[in-house]
């Protein structure tokens, strides 16, 4: 399909090395609906086929020169492959069943004996050219589920991806709620501050939760919905996601270091649930490092 969206005109290739005969033939197929090409010779036919496509190749048997009409035919046979196209000879002789046989191997699908009579040469075309809108729309609609299938495959290779990333980001303040639940439940003595401090932190990984699912609800519907960019203070939420973090393990010494006024613009939601992403990675696998380190920092763009 070409870039304006229109149907490319199909192409009509008409040999013969006699004028007279070529003039007949565009006055009779000039409404057919179809762009005529005109070659006088076998070596002219063989430059137009080695760089268009043709409903219909009409060519005289009897050419001459170097190359006469069987020749013609197998060489454009060999330039079209599987997509050669069908070729119609004309002969002003009456042609032995041999060289017809012979046509046929190499490509023709019919014979006109000359003089061409007007009304089958159009019916002929005609029906040539109809087969040739249909191949090519039939080509499109393969392409165009082509590009369906390939578009259903990402979908579904981000619908794993998200599904990973849901799980992943929703996984860690399941696991605050689970331990300070079970240390709520193991505290029976004191005032009841330590068991308000676990409640605390239950909560917080509720509230955690819940912004997390809102943010995953609205990264679901990226597609669709308009993402509208603020200004987000990069610093204040990586040290608030760093705090929540060590919470989970406060035994663990991981130096953290923060460069101050981190700001970039963004949806605060999808910003945050990208940034836990990183971090809690960061996190996860610099554990057993003798002295670990997370960093985040700003690098100066290249001049």
């Amino acid at each position: 399909m070409n870039v304006s969206g229109r149907r490319a005109q199909p192409q009509l290739l008409i040999v013969d090395d006699n004028a007279a005969n070529l003039r007949l033939y565009r006055a009779i197929l000039k409404d057919c609906g179809a762009g005529l090409l005109l070659a006088q010779s076998g070596e002219e036919a063989l430059m137009h086929a080695a760089v268009h496509s043709f409903a219909m190749v009409l060519l005289d048997v009897h050419l001459s020169g170097a190359l006469n009409g069987f020749e013609v035919a197998r060489r454009i046979a060999e330039f079209g492959g599987d997509a050669a196209p069908p070729i119609v000879f004309v002969s002003a002789v009456y042609t032995h069943s041999d060289d017809t046989f012979r046509g046929y191997r190499l490509g023709a699908v019919d014979y006109i004996m000359s003089p061409v009579v007007p009304e089958i040469l159009r019916s002929k075309a005609s029906a040539f050219i109809r087969l040739h809108r249909m191949h090519s729309d039939a080509h499109e609609h393969s392409l165009a589920m082509e590009a369906a299938y390939r578009e259903l495959r990402l979908a579904h290779a981000e619908l794993e991806h998200f599904s990973f990333s849901a799980s992943h980001d929703l996984r860690a303040p399941l696991r605050h709620i689970a331990g300070f639940a079970e240390l709520a439940m193991q505290d029976t003595g004191g005032d009841g501050s330590a068991r308000k401090g676990y409640l605390r932190h239950i909560l917080d990984a509720t509230g955690r939760m819940n912004r997390l699912i809102d943010d995953l609800l609205m990264l679901s519907k990226i597609s669709r919905a308009e993402v509208r960019g603020v200004s987000v203070d990069l610093t204040s939420m990586v040290n608030e996601i760093a705090t929540e973090l060590v919470r989970t393990e406060p035994e663990r010494a991981v130096q953290w270091t923060v460069a101050a006024g981190l700001e970039a613009e963004g949806d605060p939601g999808l910003l945050r649930t990208a940034v836990s992403n990183l971090l809690s990675n960061a996190w996860k696998y610099c554990e057993g490092s003798l002295a670990p380190q997370i960093e985040v920092g700003r690098l100066a763009a290249p001049s």
